[in-house]
């Protein structure tokens, strides 16, 4: 598997998670 790959796979894995915690939402970190 790319590098690339695997970094994308994991940081939209990471918006989903934030995107589902408030707290995270109300930052606005993605």
């Amino acid at each position: 598997m790319k590098m690339e790959k695997l970094y994308l796979n994991l940081l939209q894995r990471a918006k989903e998670n934030y995107s589902n915690n408030s707290d995270f939402k109300d930052n606005k970190l993605f």
